[in-house]
């Protein structure tokens, strides 16, 4: 008997549904296709089961056509059955090779795309939800500490380097570099400096970028910034109430008429100007409907992302009553059916409301398409090389993520990438995370990720069971739109695409 590779979900039409693990396919189904499926597994000869459905449905055309569409897929993709076919086999064995040489040799093919540079620890603001806060376990708190001019140059020269053996075989690549903090604008003598050095020295395309939270961006800085297209983006909580609730100075008040002051100065000098989204962060308490209102009133630049506030090795949720998360589900479940039904009726949307769907749907719409698009080492998961990105703290050390806390360093400026601890990242993420990937239906658009189960210097295993239910809602959001409305997708796009294009 072998094991279903299929996770099945309904619509809000009531119309059901299976995701296929291997190809990725989502098929429309009905009991009869299900329960041929079902059947199949079951390793029962076809004659036991064409005998079964026949009595079943009474119909042997729906029955031997059903039969013949899903015997014609299973043998020419391996759809369906989680077995030892060939399909599954080649899929195990991309996976047994893993060794420094091979890492090397994945870097050099130009699987290199994001220089961030940490340029301080340090920031003006006190947000309530700051991963460098003690509120946040396993992660470094916020120091006064700066990177040098020297350290930036140092990890610029060895990006630099990279890519310029990739640029042999891509003369069209482009690489990011990354300014982020604390509040990266607090040493903006180093941003200068990096931005100048890596115009003369860069020898691909740099894409420059920065987040920033927008009290800082005096004339001089924003001009330069725009000048050497910048892509700036700006955290903004929504309306004054939900942002000067978490995001405030050191002396406690709130940073919105600033941020917003900022923004508006931004748009009137430079109107034309396409490089600025803004990014934004909920908890229980946000008012959704509030912002989403705010978000059209006011004509802010374009969503670039929407994020809760992580509940990863934190107490920061221990605040919220009962009563709190009710009101919030509440209200964001309400508001996902207005999404949904706005997208069908092709209507516009708060950009606020879309993007705190769509935010969530990219991994399931994005995905989808490219499923096949994984590199052989890491065929599980949404995780990249440690190597492929590169955060650089203040003092010259290499993580493999921003997100990532400071207990897995990968190398630093006097060595370069470490491939042992590479090597040992992958394989513990491989023996505590991925292990039994290869059983589950969503192992190739799986959004877990190092950064989502580390730990103090390990891998938690995941909860998959949320993983896989948060992706079934995603599909079921989709298809309830496609359902009505088969185009509302066409045309899908990020905001800030320029951040997936290195």
């Amino acid at each position: 008997m072998a094991e279903l590779d299929i996770l099945k979900f309904q619509t809000r039409n009531k119309n059901w549904y299976v995701l296929d693990g291997l190809t990725g396919t989502v098929l429309a189904i009905d009991d009869l296709i299900l329960d041929s499926i079902v059947e199949i597994s079951s390793g029962k000869s076809m004659q036991e089961i064409r005998s079964f459905l026949y009595y079943k449905y009474k119909n042997t055309y729906n029955v031997n056509s059903a039969l013949a569409f899903l015997n014609s897929f299973i043998t020419n993709k391996g759809a369906f059955l989680n077995n030892n076919n060939k399909y599954y086999q080649n899929m195990r064995g991309t996976e047994e090779k893993l060794d420094t040489e091979l890492i090397n040799e994945i870097f050099n093919a130009g699987h290199i795309q994001q220089l961030i540079l940490n340029v301080t620890e340090d920031c003006n603001l006190r947000c309530q939800y700051c991963y460098l806060s003690e509120g946040y376990h396993y992660t470094r708190n916020r120091t006064e500490s700066k990177m040098t001019v020297a350290t930036a140059i140092t990890a610029l020269d060895k990006f630099f380097m990279r890519l310029e053996k990739i640029k042999q075989f891509n003369p069209g690549k482009k690489c990011g570099i990354t300014f982020y903090g604390g509040e990266p604008l607090l040493n903006f003598q180093t941003i200068y400096a990096s931005i100048e050095y890596s115009k003369l020295n860069c020898p691909v395309t740099p894409i420059f970028n920065i987040t920033t939270n927008g009290t800082l961006l005096k004339d001089e800085i924003l001009d330069y910034l725009i000048v050497n297209n910048v892509h700036i983006s700006i955290s903004l909580d929504g309306a004054k109430k939900n942002h000067d609730r978490n995001r405030l100075f050191t002396e406690n008040n709130g940073s919105f008429n600033i941020v917003r002051n900022n923004i508006m100065k931004l748009k009137n000098a430079y109107p034309d100007y396409q490089n600025v989204n803004i990014s934004s962060v909920f908890d229980y308490k946000t008012d959704l409907r509030e912002n989403c209102s705010f978000f059209v009133e006011n004509q802010m630049p374009p969503m670039g992302f929407i994020t809760q506030v992580s509940i990863l090795n934190t107490d920061y949720y221990k605040k919220f009553s009962k009563n709190d998360i009710e009101n919030f589900a509440k209200d964001y479940y309400g508001l996902m059916n207005e999404y949904i039904d706005n997208k069908i009726k092709g209507e516009t949307i708060s950009p606020y409301l879309q993007m705190l769907y769509e935010i969530r749907l990219i991994s399931s719409l994005f995905r989808l398409r490219r499923s096949d698009n994984k590199l052989p080492i890491m065929p599980y998961t949404s995780a990249c090389i440690p190597g492929m990105k590169v955060s650089v703290r203040v003092d010259g050390t290499y993580d493999m993520c921003e997100k990532i806390n400071e207990t897995f360093p990968i190398g630093d400026n006097e060595v370069g990438y470490d491939y042992g601890k590479i090597l040992n990242i992958l394989m513990e993420y491989r023996t505590h995370v991925t292990e039994k990937c290869h059983e589950c239906p969503l192992r190739r658009q799986c959004g877990m990720c190092f950064a989502l189960c580390c730990k103090n210097g390990k891998f938690d295993k995941p909860n998959c069971s949320d993983i896989i239910n948060a992706y079934l809602q995603n599909l079921s959001i989709i298809f309830s739109v496609l359902e009505e409305n088969p185009h509302a997708y066409d045309n899908f796009k990020l905001v800030d695409q320029w951040a997936f294009n290195f």
